[in-house]
């Protein structure tokens, strides 16, 4: 009886309503955090944005605009989310080695670098968490993924 209570197993697994609150839950992060600053700043950050491999400030703002305006709102309904997810990982883990150099951890207060900052770590982790789940996962029954394949079907 106590077992039963603390690994709460009267409650249903439901993995495609999981899968749905997750994908909800990432695509409007994605979308309020990255996405919404680049649409209200276009003109300020694409001609600044950051160009580590030398394809231009406007094309590396693009890509990072597409995934975090596009992909997002895909992600959130369901839509091809295995390959947004896949370009999602991509850009986070370009940003995460040429932008914030691997850091995970913050300087400690009073060291200095204050352009090194690591507080991106932890989030950066998550949300590669998020989309390797959805690689291996997909989206899930309650997608716009799944009605395209059964619409297929019939």
């Amino acid at each position: 009886m106590i077992r039963r209570f603390l690994c709460l197993s009267s409650v249903r697994t439901n993995y495609d309503l999981a899968l749905l609150v997750m994908r909800i839950g990432i695509g409007i992060n994605l979308f309020l955090k990255h996405g919404w600053e680049k649409i209200v700043y276009f003109n300020v950050m694409a001609p600044h944005f950051f160009d580590p491999i030398g394809i231009g400030h406007y094309t590396t703002f693009m890509m990072a605009f597409t995934t975090d305006v596009i992909f997002s709102v895909f992600i959130m309904f369901g839509l091809f989310t295995r390959w947004c997810s896949v370009a999602y990982f991509g850009l986070m883990f370009g940003a995460w080695w040429l932008r914030h150099n691997f850091m995970y951890w913050g300087m400690p207060p009073g060291a200095g670098g204050d352009h090194l900052k690591g507080d991106h770590g932890e989030l950066i982790m998550i949300y590669f968490v998020a989309m390797v789940t959805f690689i291996i996962a997909g989206s899930g029954r309650y997608s716009l993924d799944a009605w395209l394949i059964n619409k297929d079907r019939n």
